[in-house]
């Protein structure tokens, strides 16, 4: 939406949109300047077919040409009044040029005559679209989707200008936006050569139209333009009219309101235009009203405040360039301006930016964390020395006045300390920006272990220093701890930000808002540590105060939230997650849009916490549409978004039933963590883990121990929590290939290090305890087993732990009725089918049908049903899972076939020998012939 009624137009009917679409448009009933043609007359070679607009200069019909060739045109027909031999004559001077135009983003003008009455008129190509702001808005288009069309509309301009063609007119309603061919939106300029073969000296006759405004339109008109002459226009006149567009596109307003501008006389409009300032467009968008904002919000998918910030940070830069009043200070062609969007995009230094040094380090360090990383660090060593100097310079100039020095030694001393201090402001505005950045992609080790010594050191100068302003260091220490937490090592962090927070609350002006930010910081360390329930009570508490003053949709409030959601899936509470999420992934798609970054990534979390819900379907669909979207985001460029999406897309494989599948991405999502890091990056360690029980499922054994063991001291160095997940990968495997005691002082180990890190009612500890039982069952301790399983039970049963405690409460009553049959009594043999059937009953509400647990479910029903001498019931059983799991895991799974050799004993029980043969075949046993 624009805040301004659709412009007068020297070439379409003020009332519509000019050039566009006729279909829906109200026509004037009036006739323009006695203009009487009307559909099915003949002009030329034309044959009027349909009226699409009315303006300043005349009326457009779709028309139809007969000769020389067959086509539908967009045909102008210009007023009366005109000097009709002069329009005609600057036509043919510049239709050389007009003819040599060759883009997809330029409407062709192909030629010009006149009526028998003198009308002169041109025949265009006929572009069936909307007007670019009208196309935005409509679409809902966010902030770079507005960008990437408007780069082209700049490409489209600029190819012109190489021809010798200046626009003259441009303006929202002379570029459409159509869709071409490979389903893109593709905008088109259109009337290029029209507007100056149109215009006239700029008398007090022509100044004045009905509708009061300039020739040309005055909202887009650059200041030259709106002289008393138009003799010395040059290309960067469509510059600042592109600059125009680009803040409208941006903020919904025009630079200038519409009707403030009109409402003003002619040379009141005139030094409007060449001296007003308009306001940035961060600035212009907080001044809207109500209505005005809700529109602008709905266009653009994104709350105001949102929208302010965006444009504040650097964006505003290029339209604000665009429209300086002296075209000197403008960017010097289209493809410039096109250009500096472009780096926008991309992330790099903007021409537009200011030209400060400090500024393009900034943008550099962003683009190349790793390369810059340990020269941040230096820096920062530097600020810390700066600071010392700066105390001690003043120092000196106080002790020079008390000794009553010469004044001129002591002034110079003064002066030294505030270039100093001023030289300290900067640096630590700079080194700030890039230490909290710092997520370096450093491709030896020597360089990491150079960028951490370098760190370090840093931060124990800071300890070792003393500041005559507390503020500074906490500030500093802050951007440290962000670097540790970047680097892999959230645990030194957690202590670091717990100093930030301490040192600004005891300050002697506190900054609330400041604090509950480091507090978010400190919530997400303590979760990328395993420390989960501290980060939930500091979150929590954190959010429950900004919410006493900001709004709920503020984006802080959104970073408390995800970060929160984050740390109740890390303790397990997968219900309160989801909830958080839904409600967050909700406001972000109003607020932000559906492509931003952070809906994004609150799409991929809400896709993980489905699948920690066994909720597959909407898991898978989350989780797919997140891969598709940040592929298309980021194409080929490394970024963390892509092997996250990876992750997820290996992690719902696997828990859908095919782990070979989820070892294959997996290893997929390896590679693209190790393209943004390097091999020991607790990233590539994670996804190791996450691998080894892929290959474990697999039955992979030997692959898996050798994954796990790789990722192990990484884990172990920097979150515990995902170190006793590497271990219990590996204890498994140990215990799959008959390594009992090593397995069994692992399983022992784990148990001990869950209780301590996420306390013994948690419930991976839980788990740790069923491990334990499940090892003692396979060696047929069932006495032992049955009592580790049952404690297992009961803990499950008292703390209700939502979806996933009722799978783990499935696995500990399967594992008890295996116990319950291996004791053999036939009290403990009836007891073990009530457990085995209560299991079958229960399972359909956490997994589908056709997963291959269910089949092992089966299988272990049936073989209580055997021991019991129900062969009947025991066969369907059988079957039934040996047909699930061959369909989920395929006929040579080792559960598969403990499925089939289970029948096999079946049918020798029973004496079927053509059963026999059936199962002893699928089974894979050799039979004598």
């Amino acid at each position: 939406m624009t805040d301004h009624t659709p412009e007068p137009d020297p070439t379409i009917d003020p009332t519509v949109k000019a050039g566009g679409d006729s279909e829906g448009l109200g026509m004037p009933p009036a006739e323009l300047d006695g203009i009487d043609a009307k559909p099915g007359d003949q002009i030329g070679s034309f044959k009027l077919l349909q009226k699409l607009g009315e303006g300043g200069f005349g009326v457009v019909f779709l028309a139809e040409q007969s000769e020389p060739v067959k086509r539908r045109v967009a045909l102008k027909l210009i007023k009366a009044g005109m000097d009709t031999k002069a329009v005609i004559a600057r036509f043919e001077a510049e239709r050389q040029a007009l003819a040599m135009m060759d883009h997809p983003g330029i409407a062709r003008v192909y030629e010009a005559g006149a009526t028998p009455e003198g009308r002169p008129y041109f025949a265009m190509e006929f572009v069936k679209g909307e007007p670019i702001d009208v196309y935005c808005d409509k679409h809902r288009l966010n902030t770079k989707a507005r960008l990437e069309l408007f780069k082209k509309v700049c490409d489209a301009v600029q190819h012109a200008h190489t021809k010798g063609i200046i626009h003259r007119d441009l303006k929202p309603g002379n570029i459409l936006v159509t869709i071409s061919g490979n389903e893109q939106p593709q905008p088109k300029v259109i009337d290029f050569g029209i507007a100056k073969a149109t215009s006239q000296p700029l008398t007090s006759n022509t100044l004045h139209t009905q509708h009061g405004q300039l020739i040309g339109t005055p909202e887009y008109m650059s200041p030259e333009q709106a002289e008393m002459t138009v003799v010395d226009i040059d290309t960067r006149s469509d510059v600042y009219s592109l600059g125009v567009i680009l803040y409208e596109m941006l903020t919904g307003v025009l630079p200038f309101d519409s009707k403030t501008l009109r409402s003003h006389s002619i040379i009141d409009i005139q030094q409007m235009i060449r001296q007003a300032e308009p306001d940035k467009p961060s600035t212009r968008v907080q001044k809207m009203d109500g209505d005005q904002a809700g529109h602008v919000e709905q266009a653009h998918r994104t709350r105001i405040s949102e929208l302010a910030r965006v444009l504040k940070k650097e964006l505003e830069w290029i339209p604000m360039k665009a429209i300086r009043k002296d075209r000197l200070d403008r960017y010097d062609s289209a493809s410039a301006l096109g250009d500096d969007i472009e780096r926008y995009l991309d992330g790099q230094p903007l021409v537009a930016g200011p030209e400060s040094t400090t500024y393009r380090m900034r943008k550099f360090v962003r683009r190349n964390r790793g390369l810059v990383g340990a020269i941040a660090a230096v820096l920062l060593a530097l600020v810390v020395g700066i600071v010392t100097t700066t105390f001690f310079a003043i120092q000196s100039a106080a002790n020079a006045r008390e000794a009553r020095a010469e004044e001129a030694q002591a002034r110079a001393a003064e002066e030294e300390a505030l270039q100093q201090t001023r030289k300290f402001q900067q640096m630590f505005v700079f080194v700030k920006d890039m230490f909290q950045n710092v997520d370096p992609k450093i491709s030896g080790e020597m360089d990491k272990k150079l960028l951490e010594t370098i760190i370090n050191d840093a931060a124990r100068q800071l300890d070792e220093d003393s500041f005559e302003n507390e503020t500074v260091r906490a500030e500093l220490l802050g951007v440290i701890a962000i670097a540790h937490i970047n680097l892999g090592d959230p645990g030194r962090a957690v202590s670091e930000l717990r100093q930030v927070i301490s040192i600004l609350e005891s300050g002697d002006q506190v900054d609330k808002a400041t604090i509950q930010d480091w507090k978010n910081v400190l919530g997400f360390a303590l979760s990328q540590s395993g420390d989960y329930k501290e980060s939930i009570a500091v979150h929590q508490d954190n959010l429950e105060e900004m919410l006493q003053e900001l709004d709920p949709d503020s984006s802080r409030v959104q970073t408390v939230r995800s970060n929160l959601a984050t740390a109740l899936m890390g303790d397990s509470k997968f219900e309160e997650a989801v909830e958080l999420m839904e409600l967050l992934l909700e406001t972000r798609r109003r607020t932000l849009g559906e492509t931003d970054e952070d809906t994004l990534s609150t799409m991929g979390n809400l896709a993980t916490i489905y699948l920690d819900l066994k909720q597959f379907d909407r898991s898978r669909e989350l989780a797919q549409s997140y891969h598709e979207q940040v592929k298309l985001l980021h194409g080929d460029t490394p970024h963390p978004d892509i092997p996250q999406s990876l992750q997820k897309l290996a992690n719902l494989a696997d828990k859908d039933g095919d782990p070979e599948r989820a070892v294959t991405i997996a290893r997929e999502a390896i590679d693209a963590w190790i393209r943004l890091y390097d091999e020991d990056h607790l990233q590539v360690a994670l996804v190791k883990n996450e691998l080894a029980g892929y290959l474990s499922n697999c039955g992979r054994r030997a692959e898996s121990i050798e994954v796990a063991e790789e990722a192990l001291p990484v884990l172990q160095k920097h979150n515990p929590a995902y170190a006793i997940q590497a271990k219990r990968s590996v204890a498994i495997n140990l215990d799959r290939l008959g390594e009992d005691q090593r397995a069994l002082n692992m399983l022992e180990e784990i148990y001990q290090d869950r209780g301590r890190v996420l306390g013994p009612t948690h419930i991976n500890t839980i788990n740790s305890i069923g491990d334990i039982g499940l090892f003692l069952l396979r060696r047929e301790r069932f006495e032992d087993a049955l009592a580790r399983f049952r404690e297992g039970e009961a803990l499950l049963m008292e703390h209700q732990f939502g979806m996933t405690g009722r799978s783990f409460l499935l696995t500990a009553r399967h594992n008890i009725s295996s116990c319950l049959r291996g004791l053999g009594e036939p009290d403990q043999l009836e007891e073990a089918i009530e457990y085995s059937g209560l299991v079958l009953k229960d399972a359909p509400k956490v997994y589908k049908k056709s997963h291959w647990i269910i089949g092992v479910f089966k299988t272990n029903h049936g073989k209580n049903l055997l021991a019991a001498d129900r062969h009947g019931e025991a066969e369907a059983q059988l079957e039934e899972a040996w047909t699930i799991l061959e369909q989920a895991r395929g006929p040579d799974h080792e559960r598969t076939l403990t499925a089939a050799k289970v029948l096999v004993q079946l049918m020798e029980e029973t004496g079927d020998r053509e059963g026999l043969e059936l199962w002893q075949q699928r089974a894979g046993i050799q039979t004598s012939p």
